[in-house]
């Protein structure tokens, strides 16, 4: 629906749009800290000049610094099994299958 000019949206429509695009974003946010535990987890060698994973997110995704380091921070903080379970949060199924991903 994104190439319709939401002004001539029926209030309906307009509201499940919103709702799509939230759902979608929810899912996107669960995706990117699922992986951002992974890269994490690997602590694999930086490139050089680049001295964490936050400062990387911040160089390669165009995270601003304090958000790339609340993102690493956020992943840091789950113990083991909330990582695994991130991957696998059965909350999202539900979202995802709101958006058809």
């Amino acid at each position: 629906m994104s190439d319709i000019d939401p002004r001539t949206l029926a209030n309906g429509d307009l509201e499940a749009e919103v709702a799509t695009l939230s759902a979608q974003l929810d899912v996107a946010e669960h995706r990117l800290l699922a992986l951002t535990g992974e890269l994490d987890g690997r602590q694999r060698q930086r490139d050089p000049g680049l001295p964490s994973l936050a400062a990387w997110l911040s160089w390669r995704v165009g995270l601003g610094p304090v958000a790339a380091r609340e993102k690493v921070r956020g992943v840091q903080l789950l113990p083991d099994h909330r990582r695994t379970r991130l991957k696998t949060a059965p909350v999202l199924d539900v979202r995802m299958a709101e958006v058809g991903v």
